[in-house]
């Protein structure tokens, strides 16, 4: 608004002065009034010093303003600042928590790898052993039938030779038993009624007598 105004009167004061200089070409002895117009010329000049002093301080009001306002931005993002620092040590110690239970695991797993390897061992061991158990039971029972014929064999030659010394001594005896009867197991006694055969009688075996006691085919 003052600035407007001073604009004004320099105008007037140079309008003024142009105005002279055209009527003194007409009239040379006329003379410009020089206090009135420095005086109009001076009031405009002060109303634009005027404005300018209200421009620069509201210009430096502002930009104090527009100071505070960047200080106080400025403050908030130290705050921030911080306050993503403390997160960011905080996450920090996290990861390290998270690295050294991750070592753990890969610890306890490679634990457990090992433990498994071991006991994969262990069962392809007992499997092999399990295969040769199996393979010493089935000589076993090879064995065993092999040692019951031959048991076999020899109760029926000691059955024999016991028929013989008794048929020599007592030959109507004798004459009401078989010298080779023979039984393959108990089912064959029961059938031919001879269950159950004791010792020294015709058929006995000892496969017949499981606990050697004597009497075969108890039961």
């Amino acid at each position: 608004m003052f600035a407007a105004i001073g604009l004004l009167i320099i105008l007037y004061s140079l309008g003024y002065l142009i105005y002279h200089f055209i009527k003194k070409i007409s009239n040379k002895e006329r003379h410009i009034s020089k206090k009135v117009f420095f005086l109009i010329l001076g009031i405009g000049i002060i109303f634009l010093i005027i404005d300018s002093e209200f421009a620069a301080s509201g210009k430096l009001v502002q930009v104090m303003n527009e100071n505070n306002e960047l200080i106080e931005k400025n403050e908030d993002l130290i705050i921030k600042n911080e306050k993503i620092t403390d997160e960011n040590k905080e996450l920090e110690k996290q990861l390290k928590d998270l690295i050294t239970s991750k070592s753990e695991i890969e610890d306890q797993l490679n634990e457990a790898k090992k433990q498994y390897s071991k006991l994969n061992e262990q069962v392809k061991s007992n499997k092999e052993l399990k295969n040769e158990i199996k393979e010493l039971n089935v000589k076993i029972d090879k064995l065993t039938n092999e040692n019951a014929s031959l048991q076999s064999s020899l109760d029926i030659q000691s059955t024999n030779k016991s028929s013989n010394s008794y048929n020599n001594t007592n030959s109507n005896t004798s004459s009401n038993f078989s010298t080779s009867a023979y039984y393959k197991n108990c089912t064959a006694a029961k059938e031919a009624g001879a269950a159950p055969v004791y010792k020294g009688d015709p058929g006995y075996a000892r496969h017949l007598d499981r606990d050697g006691d004597g009497v075969g085919c108890e039961s």
